[in-house]
């Protein structure tokens, strides 16, 4: 049975005495591949507009199997990972990548983005035709990094397999 993940878009942030409160938003394009190719493309994109240093974080999505996976409606599924660059060589995570604090005459300007590449597994040949659908929950975190200091927002991962 398929895992429901439920990532809402919420922000919270801490105003104190002592501390400025960050104004961070997160915002998210779905993904979606385009062919069964298994080289690394392009399938999304991230966009940050904070005042800070923030970290982003992706999760395994909402498969049961805690790895990333695309389901359909009869339960076939297909793997794919989530990569921060084109090579492939830096995958996305729970473990959140820091960005350093824009410029301060950056900081009003537009947001920040972040490339969101993605490559399917070779059992993407072999899969049944149908539309397969993942939910990734993305996160955004800044200073002091509490769980009042995050936003966090879904991001729908797709591929439609055709007959072969």
């Amino acid at each position: 049975m398929r895992g429901i993940s439920f990532c809402s878009a919420v922000l919270l942030l801490m105003s104190s005495t002592q501390f400025a409160a960050a104004e961070c938003m997160l915002d998210t394009t779905g993904a979606t591949f385009s062919s069964i190719d298994s080289s690394t493309s392009k399938i999304a994109g991230l966009s940050v507009t904070c005042d800070s240093e923030y970290k982003i974080s992706l999760d395994a999505g909402s498969s049961a199997s805690g790895s990333r996976s695309l389901q359909d409606s009869t339960g076939d599924s297909i793997s794919y990972r989530l990569w921060q660059d084109s090579s492939g060589s830096q995958e996305w995570g729970d473990n959140g990548i820091t960005y350093a604090a824009p410029p301060l005459s950056a900081a009003a300007g537009p947001p920040a983005t972040h490339p969101v590449f993605g490559s399917l597994s070779s059992d993407a040949a072999s899969a049944p035709s149908g539309n397969y659908s993942d939910t990734v929950c993305v996160t955004l975190t800044w200073p002091p990094y509490g769980a009042e200091d995050q936003q966090k927002a879904s991001m729908s991962v797709s591929f439609k397999m055709s007959e072969q």
